[in-house]
């Protein structure tokens, strides 16, 4: 007989078993990670909250029940070490992307969280009933009150290289339009343009809008006969908002008849911790407007900050800000409302009692 190498055998035996027990482990490993995937439960990926890291270079937190932490954070001046801005908006950088095709679609509702739009053109209004929605590359021709609206109850909307307009807002003309975006809680607008709808955007709490072109509004004729207010942007109460790096230039009628390029007033909630930086206004009766009508009972606004802002000289019928004016200048005198470093499209550096 022939002998057996016992040693040999033995190494075949163990290599089999390692083997055999490193197929289960990885079997084991896989199959744990697509449940985690299916379920939604985490993600291969660590996660971590901004809010919980040391922050640098004048980023403040603010509460936010919106947020998971409870908290959100706002960045510092980007013309202290925080960054640079990008080019002031206009028709070739906001908008649809230069080379996108867009497919055409009726106006709907998203009703799915965590949807993500790209590269459609909406023949009508949308209206988005979920959480965490992502859209980039969209026109928006708006047939319905609002172009976009994040109905109340959901946050987390993000629109990016957007237009949104209104075909069949004119002025003078009878039609039920008002906004260009809604929603009640958290969204942000960057590098969009949007025009022709009365206000171009309603603006609540946790928002942040950047880099964006708002022109054109018309003054629809409501159903009362009564011509619509209108503003590039407005607020009837609100919080936590960033304004940055915009173009109003919302007023083309010259008689002057609409409100303000960004209006800010207390009529149903307070008005606290607003960034309003390195925008460029143009037009209006004011060009911007700052109200907090005892009242109203909401009390002042609240640590308001209105920085590096330009104002196009004379394009206002009575001044760059209101509750002042008529002389054309800036001068405040409402609890915590700061203006600071704003000038006129000449350089001229805005005299103010609190213009620093």
């Amino acid at each position: 007989m022939p002998r057996i190498n016992k040693s040999f055998n033995h190494r075949i035996i163990y290599y089999a078993k390692t083997k055999k027990l490193f197929v289960v482990v990885l079997s084991i490993a896989l199959i744990g990670s697509l449940l985690l995937l299916i379920t939604n439960a985490s993600s291969l990926f660590v996660q971590t909250e901004l809010e919980n890291a040391s922050l640098s270079n004048g980023a403040t937190k603010l509460s936010d029940s919106n947020a998971s932490s409870g908290t959100a954070v706002v960045f510092n001046d980007l013309g202290s070490g925080g960054g640079e801005l990008p080019p002031k908006p206009n028709l070739d950088n906001t908008g649809v992307q230069s080379g996108i095709s867009l497919r055409k679609e009726p106006g709907t509702v998203i009703s799915q969280d965590n949807t993500l739009i790209e590269n459609v053109e909406f023949q009508g209004s949308v209206i988005v009933r979920a959480n965490n929605v992502r859209m980039k590359n969209v026109r928006i021709l708006g047939s319905g009150v609002d172009g976009i609206k994040q109905d109340r109850g959901y946050s987390g909307l993000v629109m990016e290289y957007m237009e949104i307009t209104c075909p069949g807002c004119q002025d003078d003309v009878l039609g039920n339009y008002n906004n260009g975006v809604y929603g009640e809680s958290a969204w942000t607008l960057r590098y969009s343009e949007l025009s022709r709808y009365p206000d171009g955007a309603k603006i609540h709490n946790n928002q942040l809008v950047e880099n964006n072109y708002f022109h054109s509004n018309q003054r629809v004729l409501g159903s009362n006969g009564l011509l619509a207010h209108t503003d590039g942007m407005q607020t009837t109460g609100g919080s936590n908002n960033i304004i940055r790096n915009n173009v109003f230039a919302t007023d083309t009628r010259t008689d002057f008849d609409m409100g303000s390029n960004l209006m800010i007033q207390n009529e149903f909630a307070p008005v606290k911790n607003w960034v309003i930086e390195y925008n460029y206004f143009s037009g209006g009766n004011y060009s911007t407007y700052f109200n907090d009508k005892p009242s109203y009972g909401q009390g002042p606004h609240q640590n308001i900050i209105v920085r590096n802002n330009t104002f196009v000289k004379n394009s206002a019928q009575y001044g760059y800000t209101y509750p002042i004016g008529y002389n054309k200048q800036i001068c405040y005198t409402a609890i915590d409302v700061k203006f600071i470093n704003n000038k006129l499209d000449d350089g001229t550096l805005l005299n103010s009692c609190q213009n620093t």
